[in-house]
């Protein structure tokens, strides 16, 4: 009887080893691996799912923004400067070359609407007019583990002045030329492969027109100021 009773006992022991394991709590998934964006996701069972909150594969960026745009040149022995707040876009398509950078294409236009005109330091208003630069071109974006970015692009690029005289349009444009736009700026994920962000932006060119109808070679200088929105998908 006594053997039986021990017996039933050890069995109890033994059957009673894999319930007390289950109810352990289960282990932490793994850290992140090094270098790893923030918000790198963990799927179900702790597994982490490639591609969430990664830099890889097509990117898409869009961007609308306002600043100040400054296009001078010498005219006729004057000093002659275009300028005022703008408004701008940019549309940029690509793809990663490796995890975080980025090469692309551009589209992007700044306008000034009605802009003030100075000649030799003195300041005029205009009405019914705009003054804008628009251009195409290719870039680099590097992405650092924060999500803050770096891009530059190089584009040919025009100038574009129009005035209305009488309802009837009249306009100037200059020959294509060189320009660079960089970025500096910040994304925050809104989803797994969708990113808002803010950015500061500059934007440098140099447009020749040789046109003897205007006196002769004039090469604008124009600079740009501006800040972003941006909606990112990468």
């Amino acid at each position: 009887m006594l053997r039986l009773r021990l017996a039933t006992m050890i069995a109890l022991v033994v059957l009673s080893i894999p319930a007390v394991a289950a109810a352990q709590p289960g282990q932490p998934p793994p850290p992140p691996p090094p270098g790893s964006s923030p918000g790198y996701g963990y799927g179900a069972y702790g597994m982490s799912v490639p591609g969430v909150h990664e830099h890889e594969g097509f990117f898409l960026r869009l961007g609308v923004g306002v600043g100040y745009l400054n296009m001078s040149t010498e005219f006729m022995n004057d000093d002659v400067a275009v300028k005022g707040p703008s408004g701008l876009f940019q549309l940029a398509l690509g793809g990663n070359v490796s995890q975080n950078l980025i090469i692309y294409g551009e589209l992007f236009g700044n306008a000034v609407v009605d802009p003030t005109v100075e000649v030799n330091g003195d300041e005029f208003d205009t009405e019914d007019s705009s003054a804008s630069i628009a251009g195409i071109g290719v870039g680099l974006a590097y992405y650092l583990p924060s999500n803050v970015y770096f891009s530059g692009t190089l584009a040919a690029s025009q100038l574009r002045f129009a005035e209305q005289n009488g309802g009837v349009e009249e306009d100037y444009e200059t020959d294509l030329g060189p320009a660079f736009v960089g970025q500096i700026g910040k994304e925050w994920w809104v989803g797994d492969d969708w990113g808002l962000g803010l950015a500061g932006q500059v934007l440098f060119g140099s447009l020749k027109d040789d046109d003897d109808s205007i006196g002769g070679e004039v090469t604008w200088s124009t600079v740009g100021l501006s800040l972003l929105l941006s909606a990112t998908y990468d």
